[in-house]
């Protein structure tokens, strides 16, 4: 979650390099996440897991959306992170 953050605010400082780094972190500890569950996650008996998942996911999703706009940066998406 804090790689979103930083992401931001990177961005903001005009730092796109570094906001690319931690965006790529950000996508590669959530699919070992995904991995080290087996897509299932752990969840309790609300499902919490799940929708913290899910969340993370759309937030991801939408700042690699913001990646491709960052000016005179050009760089190939990201794979779309999805939940389980």
């Amino acid at each position: 979650m804090s790689c979103a953050l930083f992401v931001c605010f990177e961005a903001l400082h005009g730092n796109y390099e570094s906001a690319l780094t931690h965006m790529e972190s950000g996508v590669r500890m959530y699919r070992n996440r995904q991995a080290e569950n087996g897509h299932s996650g752990h969840r309790t008996s609300s499902g919490s897991c799940h929708i913290v998942d899910k969340e993370i996911a759309q937030i991801f999703s939408r700042l690699n959306l913001q990646v491709l706009m960052f000016p005179d940066f050009s760089y190939p998406p990201l794979a779309m992170v999805t939940p389980f």
